[in-house]
């Protein structure tokens, strides 16, 4: 069984990421600020993933319906990662409070998007459902991590911010390609996996 708690550790151990940082000007936030042009994008390709999975598994232990979800989902969740990748861009160019919260407010839409996926969507093949709740979560995380960042954009001088440091790029990539390659025991799933484009 796949344990992705474990591959998440191991990437959060490669990059000293599961401190939690107490900041004033917060420059761990302005890293995230510059990361987060090339996150966004990875968590998009992640999600797209998804759906790559799924859809080489149709017909075989896939349904009609569950490719359905499976889409409609990878949509929604793209859709919303576009238009936080727009605002973080428009946020860096001009940051104001609105945006900001422009910001928080978009990334709570994909996490709660995500858990009702999660929470909803029953695939019918074990295997498949552990490697699409892997990937899944792992953007999920990410964002939880960005949504505790984000007040400290605004942070004044001497003020204290505690948040855990999401993912780096590196991390987030590790972190997804080493799901990729984790066997499930169902040889269809595996296969499947191998023709999933590694970050």
């Amino acid at each position: 069984m796949f344990n992705w708690k474990r591959a998440a550790r191991i990437a959060w151990a490669v990059t000293a990421a599961s401190l939690l940082l107490a900041c004033a000007g917060c420059a761990g936030a302005a890293a995230w600020l510059s990361d987060a042009t090339q996150i966004v994008p990875l968590a998009a390709s992640m999600i797209a993933s998804i759906l790559t999975l799924v859809a080489a598994l149709q017909g075989k232990s896939v349904s009609a319906s569950d490719l359905t979800a499976v889409s409609t989902f990878a949509t929604d969740i793209e859709n919303g990662l576009d238009d936080l990748e727009t605002m973080i861009d428009q946020y860096k160019a001009t940051p104001t409070a609105n945006l900001e919260q422009e910001i928080l407010n978009a990334a709570n839409v994909v996490v709660s998007n995500i858990q009702n996926f999660l929470t909803n969507t029953q695939l019918a093949n074990a295997a498949l459902a552990q490697k699409v709740t892997a990937i899944a979560t792992l953007v999920q995380t990410e964002l939880k991590a960005w949504i505790e960042v984000i007040p400290a954009l605004s942070a004044t001088a001497g003020e204290k911010v505690t948040f855990t440091v999401p993912y780096s790029a590196k991390a987030l990539r590790q972190a997804f390609d080493a799901i990729l390659a984790q066997p499930t025991g169902d040889p269809d799933v595996d296969a499947a996996a191998t023709k999933v484009k590694k970050l």
